[in-house]
C-alpha cells in the first residue's frame, strides 16, 4: 500500500515535470520541445566585441581562433546590443570546460573581444 503510494507520487511528479518542459519549450518537434536551447552541435557561441570596434577587425580577430579543434566554422559579423558588434563561432561542443577553454582562451587573447558566451 506504501510502495503503491510512492509510486502514485513519483509519476504525478515525473508528469508534472513533462508538463513544464512542454510547456516552456519553443521550436518545433518534439525535440526542440524538450530541449528549448541549443540541443546539438553546432553550437553557436557569441563573441562581443569592444564599443567602436568595427565588423571587418571583429571579424578577423575572431577568425584568429577557427583553427581550433572544437570550431566547426567562424560566422557573419551582425550589429548587437548597444551596438556591440557580435560574432558567431560555431562550436562542437557547448559550455566552459577542457573541451571549450582553448577555444576560449584564444578569443580572450584577442585584443578587442569584451566577452564570450553561448546563448540558451
Amino acid at each position: 500500500m506504501v510502495a503503491n503510494r510512492r509510486m502514485v507520487a513519483v509519476v504525478a511528479v515525473a508528469a508534472a515535470a513533462i508538463g513544464v518542459l512542454m510547456a516552456t519549450g519553443t521550436g518545433s518537434g518534439p525535440h526542440a520541445l524538450i530541449c528549448s536551447g541549443q540541443c546539438k552541435a553546432p553550437y553557436e557561441l557569441q563573441v562581443f566585441f569592444k564599443p567602436a570596434t568595427s565588423a571587418a577587425t571583429a571579424a578577423t580577430e575572431a577568425a584568429r581562433c577557427r583553427t581550433r579543434p572544437e570550431v566547426q566554422r567562424v560566422g557573419t559579423p551582425r550589429t548587437g546590443v548597444a551596438s556591440l558588434v557580435i560574432v558567431p563561432v560555431y562550436t562542437r561542443d557547448i559550455g566552459k570546460g577542457p573541451r571549450t577553454d582553448g577555444l576560449l582562451a584564444c578569443l580572450a587573447r584577442q585584443p578587442r573581444v569584451l566577452a564570450t558566451g553561448w546563448p540558451k
